[in-house]
């Protein structure tokens, strides 16, 4: 999750290798970062008139964090799994050096309902 200004930015992969879904979905959520900060004016008419970024929607990405993100005023969701937040460290990739993100994992943990 990258967050600007309240607005989350997601990135989604899916691989055999989890390394490879993880690297994948990181990437992709700079992108999606790079394309809020090139559009800002913009961003949300941009994201509304466009199919293929639709996930960048305020109404899908504001509906998401609620779920990773947990809120006292939330209304609990059942059987839904407890999620671990784990900082990543890009400093051993080259193109990322000096790039102003703080970059996280979110998973379920296991053997949570």
């Amino acid at each position: 999750i990258m967050e600007d200004e309240s607005q989350p930015i997601f990135g989604f992969a899916f691989d055999k290798l989890k390394t490879t879904a993880i690297a994948r979905s990181f990437y992709e959520a700079i992108s999606n970062f790079a394309y809020l900060k090139d559009s800002k004016a913009d961003f949300n008419s941009s994201v509304n008139s466009k199919k293929d970024i639709w996930h960048l929607r305020a109404d899908f990405t504001n509906k998401l964090s609620e779920l990773l993100v947990p809120h006292s005023d939330s209304i609990p969701i059942q059987n839904l799994p407890e999620f671990e937040i784990q900082q990543l460290d890009i400093s051993s990739i080259p193109d990322l050096e000096g790039c102003p993100v703080d970059p996280v994992r979110v998973f379920a943990k296991r053997g949570t309902e």
